[in-house]
């Protein structure tokens, strides 16, 4: 303890002092002033410009008094120690505050600063490969958008790779109007010279190969009826019975209300072409093509069945070899969906059958 410790007895006097002697807080103090002091609670003036702090505690249990005197010039110094620790503490907190928001915004701005010139390269047209710190928030936002700005340069390319191809496609389309025109023109001439030399049967092919021309054309329609697809397919077989003669016969059956039915185009045709081909034109004998449009339900089905040299199914799987029924397997499943496509039945020495199921109704962003 600092400073001197009095004790009282019940008669008020001085019963110890922690500093006896000339040291004594209360030597050279008369005995009202000593008693007035030793009771004081306080900072008191004990002359020669010294103060004393005073504290007094009564012991409940005795009685007595406790009286804590400390030099004034000590509370000072210790004043004095305490307000220089707190501003050290202070100017030590603030220069680490100082530093830790220099070094995070620093980190921030050079972040911001990289993005920035990054993003003025892209304006000049050019493209830095830079990348940023994936750890920090910002570098995260920078590379997300460096991956968005390259998803747009892939796409923008896309796009540009997509009209060109569209421009192509309409320079084909324009291509193709010109050769249908230039056949017609021919096939006319040829037509006439068959009349001017008396040869039916060629001014009959050449009728039926231009009537064949303007249906698979049908004014640039990605559709057609069923009624149009059969007289492709009738024209079609008219000129392979110049071919065949008698060695190729065809029986037709459909019912009237299918007719106007929407199909897309060339569904049949390439049916009846292959059972010729495939099935007919390598049997010695020739031979018979059904052909059957049914309606069930839902579903329409088209059926070409032929009795010609058929092959072994397991072995050869057309619908993934045969570019004709691949391409109307995949149009018709595009189309359609799942649930329709192409099946085919074959035995060798007896014939193949194909059949294509399709809705009746043709969806609306296919007409």
């Amino acid at each position: 303890m600092v400073g001197c410790t009095e004790n009282y007895n019940v008669y008020g006097g001085v019963l110890y002092d922690s500093l006896e002697g000339e040291k004594s807080v209360l030597s050279g103090m008369d005995a009202v002033t000593k008693n007035n002091f030793l009771r004081s609670d306080g900072i008191e003036d004990v002359g020669f410009n010294e103060k004393m702090y005073v504290k007094s505690i009564v012991s409940r249990e005795s009685g007595w008094t406790i009286t804590f005197v400390t030099p004034g010039n000590i509370i000072d110094f210790d004043k004095r120690n305490t307000l220089f620790l707190f501003v050290m503490i202070g100017i030590l907190t603030f220069l680490v505050a100082g530093t830790c928001s220099y070094i995070f915004t620093h980190n921030i701005t050079r972040t911001i600063r990289k993005l920035r010139d990054y993003v003025d390269s892209l304006r000049k047209g050019e493209k830095k490969q830079i990348s940023f710190d994936p750890k920090d928030e910002i570098g995260m936002i920078g590379n997300e958008f460096i991956h968005v700005v390259e998803e747009n340069e892939a796409l923008t390319m896309n796009l540009y790779k997509s009209l060109y191809r569209e421009k192509e496609a309409e320079l084909e389309v324009l291509l193709a109007q010109i050769n249908p025109h230039f056949l017609y023109n021919a096939l006319d001439s040829i037509f006439w010279m068959a009349e001017e030399h008396d040869v039916p049967e060629i001014s009959e092919t050449v009728v039926a190969l231009s009537r064949i021309f303007r249906l698979s054309l049908n004014n640039g329609e990605k559709t057609t009826t069923v009624r149009q697809e059969l007289e492709l397919v009738e024209s079609y077989l008219q000129i392979q019975k110049v071919r065949f003669e008698d060695k190729l016969s065809v029986d037709i059956q459909v019912s009237e209300p299918v007719l106007s039915t929407v199909i897309p185009k060339f569904l049949l045709q390439p049916l009846v072409e292959n059972a010729v081909s495939h099935g007919i034109a390598p049997k010695e004998n020739g031979g018979h093509i059904w052909v059957r449009i049914t309606s069930e339900g839902e579903y329409l089905y088209f059926t070409v069945e032929d009795d010609g040299v058929g092959f072994d199914i397991k072995e050869k799987n057309v619908l993934l070899s045969g570019y004709a029924l691949k391409n109307i397997n995949e149009r018709v499943k595009l189309t359609y969906g799942e649930t329709c496509g192409v099946v085919i039945e074959s035995q060798v020495g007896k014939g193949t059958k194909a059949s294509v199921r399709i809705n009746r109704r043709m969806p609306t962003g296919e007409r």
